[in-house]
């Protein structure tokens, strides 16, 4: 367990650097301002504070506020056992301080959380604690023992502040007008108040016994519950997801309760208090600052740290491939293009177009990739060889976070494996795809309907065999290649009408569609060593069956757009040979005969544009006649036809490729002989 070791090194990396514990960094991006959770001491809890109540040097109240939502991340002070209550009866499991209002206000004749609070600074460990911080808990305790403390708060908020405030909040205090070695006003931010709850919990764990901490290897009192809220506030789902009810087995990768081999938890696994503190607040920490959403829902996570320096390695440093860009080309207009909005739709959102700006990010985090693999200083990697950990969490479950990913390696070798994805996957003009795009272009809309999962199970397995492909370097499964090339070839579940609008952006997207699915092919052959094709260029001498049948469905779809753009009617509908794209990779022969009768009209109104692509067609379909009369295998008695392979859509978007740049290529020329026309005319 050796990704619990490295969290539990950083954490004691970053309690004993100064300012680091319990500092709340700010979020921002555009309008909206957040609050990052902070790394909490341990024992202690994050929450979100909705009332503040301040209160003199003498203990007497002052003012109370209602927080605003990117001031309301306070950390409170807390047991195992009370941050992970739920139900109705939480309120019999209370925290230490700040407490929900109506849990510190409960009226009837036992209030749980002044018990504990009086519990609490009658302790030996209380008395034998900081004089300082026993003063600022005392002033607490006396204060609330007024049970004034509902009235003092509604009596400073005003009338819009009442109709929404909640007696569900959470109250934090802070002591003003107190001497500087008392520490922060705030006293969810005082180190004082931190160490002396800590002393509390040791007290408590005292006559507990010690088992063997398996993760670092130190004798610990065995953890009793795990921690919830680690991937974002409300989250239920636990990196140690220990039940110990008798009604229920428990659940887990550490724990067994109903099993002829292990009778209790630490049969099978035994991690320590403070071991499971650690990991579990650094996690917290490390998912706010330095993880990425693979998918861009919950999970799954991949965070990228530098043990001895976690901030200064950032996600948002990492170049994600695909992220900044889909394709490094630009869609170039003939002049009569009108400009592509991409739209939302099952295969990417809109917002994966790239943008001048967002290109040139890319660009510049590429050269960053290769420079450190060469060994070269990049500005914020002063030590290419400090080691970096990437570690990638999942939710399989609701209640369940789970680590299916570690690796250790130097900031260089990391660096080097996904330059090695992006030279090994990107293909023509397209940059390699990320692990998002795809996991999208092979399975489409990725959302789970099921309940307790955001994703479906194949997304979630196809996302993590990418990632192992690219930070080990291991081939791409065929598997996801498989399930691109079947979604890209059945357009039935794409859109076939609608405005010139849609229907253009429909056509560029079944383009990337197509461009994203022969990079997953071409990757997944150039990892396997497969002697099939893999370029990305146009190839007239290739005389394979399945490529030269792509070259044919492209060829016959530009003879009738460009007809329909001659006559200015250019997406007015589909083409006849994108409708029957599904049934032309069935059975290529028949769709074939099928779309040159039905292209005749539009080769005749635009002839003798279209008389060379014609020409091209005939004579592609010649050399495969010549193919299929020379194979052993082939009955042309049979009735039926051979599907195309993977080699018909690359045949077919290198076509694509070839036939847009001629048309650019003519354009830019007629556009430089009319210029040289009007100057020797004037």
């Amino acid at each position: 367990m050796s990704w619990m070791t490295d969290l539990v090194e950083t954490y004691d990396i970053c309690a004993n650097t100064p300012g680091f514990l319990g500092r709340i960094d700010i979020y921002e991006r555009g309008n909206f301002r957040g609050q990052l959770r902070p790394l909490a001491p341990i024992y202690h809890d994050i929450v979100k504070c909705a009332y503040e109540v301040h209160l003199d040097s003498e203990g007497d109240f002052l003012a109370a506020r209602v927080l605003s939502k990117d001031e309301q991340t306070t950390i409170i002070p807390c047991t195992p056992t009370s941050r992970a209550r739920t139900g109705v009866k939480a309120y019999a499991v209370p925290h230490a301080l700040a407490e929900r209002l109506d849990y510190i206000t409960r009226g009837n004749y036992r209030n749980p959380y002044m018990e504990n609070f009086t519990n609490w600074v009658t302790s030996d460990s209380f008395k034998a604690g900081d004089v300082y911080a026993e003063e600022l808990v005392l002033m607490v305790y006396h204060y609330l023992c007024r049970h004034t403390l509902a009235d003092d708060i509604s009596s400073c908020l005003s009338d819009d502040e009442k109709k929404g405030a909640s007696p569900s909040g959470t109250v934090r205090f802070c002591i003003d007008g107190m001497a500087e070695e008392y520490g922060p006003a705030d006293l969810s931010l005082n180190p004082l108040l931190w160490e002396l709850h800590i002393a509390r919990i040791r007290e408590l764990q005292k006559d507990l016994p010690k088992d063997l901490c398996m993760a670092t290897g130190t004798l610990q009192p065995a953890m009793e519950v795990g921690a919830k809220c680690i991937l974002g506030p409300g989250d239920s789902a636990k990196i140690y997801p220990v039940n110990w009810s008798n009604e229920h087995p428990c659940t887990g990768y550490f724990t067994y309760r109903h099993s002829t081999i292990f009778t209790k938890p630490s049969d099978a696994f035994t991690v320590g208090a403070d071991t499971a503190e650690k990991v579990q607040a650094m996690l917290r920490w490390l998912i706010d600052h330095q993880s990425w959403s693979i998918l861009r829902t919950a999970t799954p996570k991949m965070i990228v740290w530098a043990k001895h320096a976690p901030d200064a390695f950032s996600a948002d440093d990492i170049y994600d491939p695909g992220k900044y860009a889909i394709s490094e080309e630009k869609e170039e207009s003939d002049g009569e293009d009108e400009e592509l909005t991409l739209a939302e739709d099952d295969v990417a959102p809109a917002e994966d177009k790239p943008t001048g700006e967002i290109t040139s990010i890319g660009k510049e985090q590429k050269e960053n990739i290769r420079a450190l693999s060469e060994g070269r200083w990049v500005k914020g990697f002063d030590d290419v060889d400090d080691e970096t950990i990437v570690l990638t969490l999942d939710k399989p479950s609701i209640g369940r976070l789970s680590v299916v990913g570690y690796q250790k390696l130097t900031k260089a070798q990391y660096y080097e494996t996904i330059l090695k994805w992006h030279e090994t996957a990107a293909w023509g003009d397209y940059f390699a795809p990320s692990v998002r795009q795809a996991v999208m272009t092979a399975y489409g809309d990725i959302t789970a309907k099921a309940v307790g999962s955001d994703i479906k199970p194949e997304a979630r397995t196809a996302a993590q065999q990418i990632l192992r492909a690219i930070n080990y370097g291991i081939p791409l499964p065929g598997n996801i290649a498989d399930a691109a090339f079947l979604r890209t070839i059945n357009t039935c579940h794409w859109k076939m009408s609608g405005s010139s609008k849609e229907l253009r952006n429909i056509w560029y997207r079944y383009q990337r569609q197509v461009g994203l699915t022969c990079a997953l092919i071409c990757k997944t052959r150039k990892d396997n060593g497969s002697k099939d094709i893999t370029m990305d260029a146009l190839d007239v001498e290739c005389k394979d069956r399945d490529y030269l049948y792509g070259r044919v469905l492209a060829l016959l779809d530009a003879l009738e757009s460009e007809t329909m753009r001659a006559q200015g009617r250019e997406f007015e509908r589909m083409t006849n040979a994108y409708k029957q794209s599904s049934s032309f990779y069935h059975a290529p022969a028949r769709t074939t005969a099928f779309l040159m009768r039905a292209i005749q009209p539009y080769v005749k109104n635009n002839w003798p544009a279209s008389r060379y692509k014609l020409d091209e067609v005939n004579e592609i379909l010649s050399t495969i006649s010549k193919i299929e009369m020379s194979d052993p295998n082939h009955d042309p008695t049979s009735g039926t036809e051979k599907p195309l392979g993977k080699n018909a859509i690359l045949g077919y978007a290198c076509q694509v490729k070839a036939i847009k740049d001629a048309r650019i290529r003519n354009t830019k020329a007629k556009k430089e002989r009319e210029a040289q026309e009007k100057s020797q005319n004037a």
